[in-house]
């Protein structure tokens, strides 16, 4: 079993990450994959094993099909549907992340997009590891 991940939000509240199941990891991951597509990013095999955005601020045309792809994922609704399967995983100050979580804290909104960046990106990036390393260095 996967060792859930804890993170602190912006409004310092805590998240607790448990990674989904295999087969919802996958589906994340290709509709995450036809988002990319859809902008028009080309990824063939080799380009897929080595996911890697290390040159994005180089590459206007890149920082735009990336932006575009990133907001056709956030209103997918097959995507927020598989988003509320895996929330329902994890945890938000000790409260299971639910839609009613969000419909009974007006608090707990300020950091929805948050969670909901952070449920998807830990879920998808066990596929990309080089995706992973790259983000790390970025934020470092």
């Amino acid at each position: 079993m996967l060792e859930p991940k804890d993170f602190t939000l912006a409004s310092g509240k805590t998240l607790t990450i448990n990674i989904a199941n295999f087969g919802t990891a996958v589906q994340l991951s290709q509709a995450l994959l036809k988002c990319l597509k859809n902008a028009e990013i080309k990824l063939d095999q080799e380009s897929l094993k080595n996911l890697d955005f290390s040159n994005l601020m180089e590459n206007p045309f890149l920082i735009g099909a990336i932006t575009k792809a990133a907001l056709d994922a956030f209103t997918d609704p097959h995507i927020d549907f598989i988003f509320w399967e895996m929330a329902r995983k994890c945890t938000y100050d000790g409260l299971r992340v639910t839609e009613e979580l969000f419909n009974n804290s007006i608090d707990a909104r300020q950091d929805f997009y948050q969670v909901k960046f952070l449920i998807l990106k830990e879920n998808v990036l066990p596929f990309f590891p080089k995706l992973r390393t790259t983000l790390a260095e970025k934020q470092a």
